[in-house]
Order: structure tokens, then C-alpha cells, then sequence
């Protein structure tokens, strides 16, 4: 990549000339910029010969450059950007509000940016963060990774007990095999794919006569913008992680403000992504409580 910046100093023009992001060159020559009419690149010795010509895939003339640019980056497709970078810029250059939340900040990175519509781009910025992508209720486009889960205060709390119960059926949780994966297959878009499996403890791919903790391989995948390839197995072995967690999951619970005005306070503080619970559950689910994600109502 090679950049030429000419910039008006006085009666001359300041050149500089950068190779893959390096300065490599920088003179001043007595001339006043105008409107650029051709380009010539060609070899100290022409007579050498066109076998010493450099080839080029891609030509840009453009300005003026805001001194905040950086075209050399711009030229990798923000390659090496975290997902909330990514998000922000982007938001940014379209002029939409915008929010990140986060516990850690994320330090995964993404590849380059491809040539999608914005909404694909925005979604890859979630899918690489392991988080989600919503909307606030401040109508800003929201970007929550996975660290903004952790350790949250309780925002609702359900009694399975409470006379009348708070909680409606059907209450039950959810089969196994439509929330189990064990053998997770990661691609990183453009690069290399990563699979990791779970061979043995709870919930692994082995048959249940062979293994009685075994539930048979249950696979999946999907594509990353990721800036390594190496990050894909980071990936796969976090939702193999994630998805065998041998307790019970419920897909939904339902409850009656009505029946219950007692929650409505604790309904009105839960956004996407409060941590919720139901206490008291019964023998057949306890007899811990179950510790919920708010993803939708």
C-alpha cells in the first residue's frame, strides 16, 4: 500500500510518501496544488525495461483528507478493530445514537470489514462480541457483549410458591437436545475453521449406552469476523463451554401482572438483558433457584 499526501505549505507543497503505513519519504517542492489531471508512475530508469514496473491493483485520489483519517487502516478494512470500535465507528459515520455495554471490555478482534449493507456489519459486531445487538429504550442502537451479564444485581424475582403463584404455566424446562450443543464448528470469515467437541463429563458426544453422560453429538456453526485464525478455536471452545451446562434451562416464563401487581416495580426495571430468577421452584427443577437472562418479552 503506498499513500502520497501533497499538502499546500506556503508557496510549496509538503510531500510525503508512506509504504504500507510507514513515512519513507518527505520533501517540500516550490509548486501550488491544484486539480490533479493524470498520474504516472514509472521506474528511475525507464530504458531498464517494463519487467521493473510495479503493478497496481487499485488507484485513489481524493481530498481534502481530515486530519483525523487514516487511510492506511481504511485501506485494511479497520482489520484488528473490537467489536464495540467497530460499532462506534460505524454508528458514527452514519449518524446514528448509539450505547455499549460492557463489564470487560472486550479485547476479541474482528477481520476486515466486507462489503455489506450496515446491518450485517452492526450484526457481526455482536456475533464476534458473543453478546447482542438491540435497541435501547432510548431508541439507540445497543451493543452488549457478554461480559455485561456478569454479576448483575437481581432485577426480578418470581416465588413459584407464593399464594397465588407468581409464575403461570406451563412451567418446564426445556429438552436437552433443542438447547445442547457439544461439537461446535467455528469459521473465521475469509480464514480457517476450528472445531471443538466435548468427549467426556456431562452432556459430551458420546453415545448414552457407550457413556451414561453422553447425549450424542450435537453439532453447529457458524462464520466470525475475526482478525486470526487462532481466535476461532477460542470460539468454538467457549460455546462448546457455554452450551453442555448440565442444569435446567427454561425457554420462557410467564407471569401475571394482575394476578401479581407486586412485580410490577421489578418489571419496570428489567431491560434486555436483566438478570431475573425464580425462587421456590419445584422439586422436579430445584431445588436451587433458576438465575434467568431477560433476551425478549
Amino acid at each position: 500500500f503506498w499513500q502520497v499526501d501533497a499538502t499546500q505549505n506556503g508557496a510549496n507543497i509538503d510531500v510525503v510518501l508512506r509504504v504500507d503505513g510507514v513515512v519513507v519519504i518527505s520533501t517540500s517542492i516550490a509548486h501550488t496544488n491544484g486539480r490533479p489531471t493524470y498520474w504516472l508512475a514509472q521506474d528511475d530508469v525507464p530504458s531498464d525495461g517494463a519487467e521493473r514496473m510495479p503493478a497496481f491493483g487499485h488507484v485513489a485520489i481524493y481530498g481534502p483528507i481530515p486530519s483525523s483519517s487514516n487511510s492506511y487502516t481504511a485501506f485494511l478494512g479497520w482489520s484488528g478493530e473490537t467489536p464495540a470500535e467497530r460499532l462506534v465507528r460505524l454508528a458514527t459515520e452514519e449518524g446514528i445514537p448509539y450505547t455499549v455495554r460492557e463489564l470487560v471490555v472486550d479485547s476479541q478482534k474482528m477481520g476486515p470489514q466486507g462489503r455489506k449493507v450496515l446491518s450485517e456489519l452492526f450484526d457481526e459486531c455482536g456475533s464476534t462480541t458473543e453478546g447482542l445487538l438491540d435497541e435501547s429504550f432510548t431508541d439507540e442502537l445497543r451493543l452488549t457483549s457478554r461480559s455485561a451479564w456478569w454479576n448483575q444485581s437481581l432485577a426480578l424475582s418470581l416465588d413459584y410458591e407464593a399464594s397465588p403463584s407468581q409464575v403461570q404455566p406451563p412451567f418446564s424446562p426445556a429438552g436437552l437436545a433443542s438447547i445442547t450443543r457439544n461439537d461446535w464448528t467455528i469459521t473465521r470469515d475469509g480464514g480457517e475453521s476450528a472445531r471443538e467437541r466435548k468427549e467426556f463429563g456431562p452432556l459430551n458426544i458420546q453415545d448414552p449406552m457407550d457413556d451414561p453422560q453422553g447425549v450424542g453429538p450435537l453439532k453447529d456453526s457458524e462464520t466470525l469476523s475475526l482478525h486470526t485464525d487462532a481466535q476461532a478455536r477460542q470460539h468454538a471452545s467457549y460455546r462448546v463451554a457455554r452450551d453442555t451446562i448440565d442444569e435446567p434451562t427454561l425457554i420462557g416464563v410467564r407471569f401475571n401482572l394482575a394476578a401479581a401487581p407486586s412485580l410490577i416495580p421489578g418489571w419496570l426495571a428489567c431491560d434486555v438483558g436483566s438478570r431475573g430468577a425464580v425462587i421456590n421452584p419445584p422439586e422436579d427443577v430445584g431445588p436451587i433457584d433458576l438465575d434467568q437472562i431477560l433476551w425478549g418479552y
